[in-house]
């Protein structure tokens, strides 16, 4: 995908309508996999945005929890 953030916020949210039709239907395995891959592409969004770029390694997940934790204005975009 893009290295901007618009396509990313898009895709989650087709992911998340795809969990919610799942969800619908009793379809418990795609409920979680589109729900992940909601969050997951939701997350890169906001990474994106804040820095930019987005680094292809996993071993960059575990850092991302605590550069969101810093940047605690990200917070309320998932609270409103």
């Amino acid at each position: 995908m893009s290295e901007q953030p618009e396509p990313w916020w898009r895709q989650a949210q087709a992911d998340l309508e795809l969990a919610e039709y799942c969800f619908e239907g009793g379809r418990w395995y795609g409920v979680s996999w589109f729900a992940q891959q909601a969050v997951e592409k939701g997350l890169k969004a906001l990474f994106v945005k804040e820095y930019q770029a987005l680094h292809r390694r996993a071993t960059c997940y575990p850092r991302w929890g605590a550069e969101f934790r810093r940047h605690k204005r990200y917070w309320t975009i998932w609270s409103s």
